[in-house]
């Protein structure tokens, strides 16, 4: 809820940023009347918004203005004020882009015009680039030398093309300056921030070589205390240590190559997240009949998702969060020949690391239940024990990537333009399998008093059947479950999987000016994707480790563009999407004989693998963009329609290659989803010290059709799991964002200023039933320094109303046996939950720069 204050202070900020009658006292006496920019204007004032609002999403510097593409662009001055630093922050100011974690920084999941991620685990409806390159991991990370973010709205065939299915994030870095620049930051803040970061840019030799290197070092807690007293491991907080360079080299003005360099390590502390149980959706054994539903066995959490205190969580000892280690490379060149621009631009990355977490989420520990020893006049006594369990891999994982794109640009100077391009990129990740179970609670957590199967054996641990409340039988095989979690030792490495990706596209745009204010725009990609998974079971048959996929297609845009005055365009534009399909590997329990796993249900050992195909997108767009008021007034908007088919649901299979399987979820092309939306954005100069901007934006995401089989158990959804007309899932419908700077002269060459950001974002459900919500939530930071051409000293608070509303949240399981009082059968096994990730609290602090 946003309390009385909160919404004046919203709605004010929103009120000034829209008002172009507001002024400064003693600026001006009268509104300045709004007018379209003219050449005049632009040769005249020789500061304005307009020159900052540039992009290179088309491989060249071009303004905003003028580029047929719903694109935000935030550049350093703007990160730096704004006090942006993940991508959490860039979504609070990105109307039509909202961004979530799940746990912590392992898992990230960017949302551009609601086209929602169903499968959080799978690849990113839109990816995060870094000058253009593709980053398939490590996509939230240390803010060093980012000279600029740009969100792309849309599909994005031709310059990003690779999975940019909704829209793409490109960070820009800074290139070395052609002047001798040295730069410092030095920040101090609640909960034991310190953050110190220098740079040092110029000319290296002559006008022919400059460089730039740069280094960070950034420390937090987190605002989560840790209620474990057991151990001193932080909670939401990190750790990283950043190193970044660069080198310009311009031996001719016909030719330019600049080479960059990142390396951090991170630690990244345990997430601040919290488990729910479900409440709501009691399973049907038979989704035909709605009185076979069991009590016992809920399915779903239902209503908004409840936030906590800052004194609500704990981790378990031994888990130590993520670590990580990142490299990256890149070399851009380009040569011009005359007739054109042959461009070569390269990449390399890898990110290695390893995840120690807790299957609690932020509790003291699993709840288990056993049948004691004791006997009590022929009963057994039912009871609980808590135990810690950890879950991580027994090694480093790593993913390594590599491209390479060539493109010829022929001379911008005619009346027809043209790009031509090929691209390859190749994928290798490696991740430790755990064997067994992969979690671990230690045999020392099990009480004295339960009753072992045999000696040295697993532990009799429910399901139980009880006689009258609180006692009973064990039916047993909960011990032979749990074996490997109530290890004397922990899990040990089972064997490597290995996941490679090999892509190679062809890629070209035409541009053709009709008149001078008429120019029609036709791109297209085709792309050959190859995938293969290796499993580094030796005790499966060599054939049956790899299994491969292949895939091909071809995306396109088209546009067309009026400028009617200089810095004004109106635009059309259809663009397509296409989503790679892939495989779904598991290891399934066999029904039926099998001379190779004696039982009626077991695990052979074989994996099995099962295919998925293409997702599809068109999205049709009408855009507007406009400078006022010799370039102070910036307005950008967009309505577009998006029809998003054959959308991967999950779907139960009992039957695989003519093998009988207990009833397993794989990855259908089962959906279909129609979504259609706006958003604006205003900037403002009021007057010289007076500026502000307002971002919003809405989309409506509704399932058209779509059947989800492992729903058919749900109450409400039984017998078939119809999710036609539910809303897409992790994806809120409208987003404002409004930001205020007023400054002033103080004393000397010295300026006071404030500023004021704040941000809305409405519910959005947690899932595809659309039971569970994430309630709306208001955000808002403000800061006051005083600055001069050399140095800077700011006072700021971020999340100024300590609002504690709930970042994400997932359907999950317990890995558990019980949740008391449920102990009854076999279906009170790994009770469901909702695992939720928990926002930053309020932090104050002070941060000082210099630049010489």
């Amino acid at each position: 809820m946003i309390r009385t204050d909160q919404k004046k202070v919203l709605w004010t900020t929103i009120a000034l940023a829209l008002s172009g009658a507001v002024q400064a006292a003693g600026h001006q006496d009268a509104p300045v009347a709004v007018s379209a920019v003219t050449q005049e204007d632009i040769q005249a004032s020789p500061k304005r918004l307009i020159d900052e609002l540039v992009t290179t999403a088309r491989r060249d510097t071009e303004s905003v203005l003028d580029v047929p593409l719903s694109i935000s662009t935030i550049n350093s001055e703007e990160l730096e004020a704004a006090q942006i630093v993940n991508l959490s922050d860039v979504a609070a100011m990105t109307p039509g882009f909202s961004y979530q974690n799940y746990f912590g920084q392992d898992l990230s999941v960017p949302t551009i015009r609601g086209v929602g991620q169903v499968d959080i685990f799978g690849d990113p409806n839109a990816p995060v680039y870094v000058d253009g390159i593709y980053m398939s991991s490590a996509i939230n990370f240390g803010f060093l030398d980012v000279e600029r973010v740009e969100v792309l709205r849309g599909p994005q065939p031709a310059y990003f093309g690779y999975n940019a299915f909704s829209g793409a994030v490109n960070f820009v870095t800074a290139k070395p300056s052609d002047e001798m620049e040295i730069k410092g930051e030095l920040t101090v803040g609640s909960e034991d921030k310190r953050r110190i970061s220098g740079s040092i840019s110029g000319p290296i030799f002559s006008d022919t070589l400059s460089g730039r290197i740069s280094a960070m070092y950034d420390d937090f807690s987190g605002t989560y205390k840790n209620q474990n007293s057991l151990t001193d491991q932080d909670i939401g907080g990190a750790e990283y240590k950043i190193l970044s360079g660069s080198l310009f080299f311009t031996p001719t003005d016909a030719f330019d190559a600049q080479w960059n360099i990142y390396l951090s390590d991170d630690k990244i502390d345990p997430p601040a997240m919290s488990q729910i149980p479900a409440n709501c959706e009691p399973e049907l054994a038979d989704p035909n009949d709605p009185g076979s539903a069991d009590p016992n066995r809920l399915l779903n959490y239902c209503g908004d998702v409840p936030s906590v205190g800052n004194n609500d969580l704990s981790t378990t000892v031994g888990e130590t969060g993520e670590v990580r280690e990142v490299f990256r490379t890149s070399l851009n060149m380009n040569w011009n020949v005359g007739f054109g621009t042959f461009s070569s631009l390269t990449g390399y990355s890898e990110n290695k690391g390893e995840n120690i977490a807790s299957t609690d989420r932020g509790a003291a520990g699993a709840t288990f239940a056993y049948i004691s020893n004791v006997d009590l006049g022929g009963f057994s006594e039912i009871k609980y024990f808590q135990a810690p369990a950890i879950q991580g891999s027994a090694g480093k994982s790593k993913a390594e990537d590599f491209s390479q794109e060539f493109r010829f640009t022929s001379d911008q100077d005619q009346r027809l333009r043209y790009t031509l391009g090929g691209y390859y990129r190749t994928t290798e990740t490696t991740s430790p399998i755990i064997e067994g179970s992969g979690f671990w609670a230690g045999r020392d957590s099990i009480p004295s008093d339960v009753d072992l199967l045999y000696p040295g054996g697993p532990p009799d641990l429910c399901p139980c059947v009880e006689f009258f409340p609180g006692f009973g039988i064990s039916a047993g095989f909960g011990g032979f479950i749990f074996t490997d979690v109530f290890s004397a030792t922990p899990p040990g490495l089972d064997y490597i999987s290995k996941g490679e990706t090999d892509l190679a596209a062809g890629f070209f745009g035409l541009e053709f000016d009709f008149r001078d204010d008429v120019t029609a725009y036709f791109e297209g990609r085709y792309t050959d994707y190859k995938e293969k998974s290796t499993s580094g079971n030796t005790a499966v048959a060599p054939d049956e480790r790899v299994k491969t996929y292949s895939d091909n297609f071809f995306n396109w845009r088209t546009s067309v563009e009026y400028h009617p005055r200089d810095m004004t365009t109106y635009y059309a534009s259809i663009a397509t999407g296409v989503k790679q399909g892939g495989l779904d590997r598991f290891t399934p329990e066999t029904i039926g004989p099998d001379p190779d796993c004696p039982g009626p249900d077991c695990v052979d050992g074989t994996t099995l693998t099962t295919e998925y195909g293409q997702e599809k997108i068109t999205t049709y767009e009408l855009g507007y963009k406009s400078a006022y008021n010799g370039g102070d007034l910036i307005f950008d908007g967009a309505v577009f329609y998006s029809d998003w088919t054959e959308i991967v649901l999950p779907q139960l299979v009992s039957s695989v290659d003519g093998k009988d399987i207990v009833l397993e979820g794989v990855s259908g092309n089962i959906g279909d989803s129609s979504i259609a939306g706006f958003e604006a954005s205003i900037r403002n100069q009021f007057t010289e010290g007076l500026s502000a901007g307002l971002g919003v934006s809405y989309s409506k995401a509704d399932f058209d059709k779509g059947e989800v089989e492992s729903f058919i158990q749900f109450p409400s959804f039984a017998p078939n799991g119809d999710m036609s007309g539910q809303t897409m899932s992790r994806q809120p419908e409208l987003q404002v964002n409004a930001n205020a700077t007023y400054r002033a002269q103080f004393r000397g060459d010295w300026e006071w200023y404030t500023r004021g950001d704040v941000g809305y974002q409405s519910r959005w459900y947690v899932g595809l039933p659309n039971q569970g919500t994430i309630p709306s939530r208001y955000r808002a930071n403000a800061r006051i320094g005083l600055d001069s051409e050399r140095y800077t000293v700011e006072l700021w608070v971020n999340n100024l109303f300590d609002d504690d509303t709930v970042e994400s949240a997932f359907r999950d399981v317990y890995l558990a046996n019980a949740t008391p009082p449920a102990t009854q059968s076999f279906r009170s096994l790994f009770p469901l939950r909702l695992s939720a990730s928990h926002p930053t609290l309020r932090t104050v602090g002070l941060t000082l720069r210099a630049r010489f």
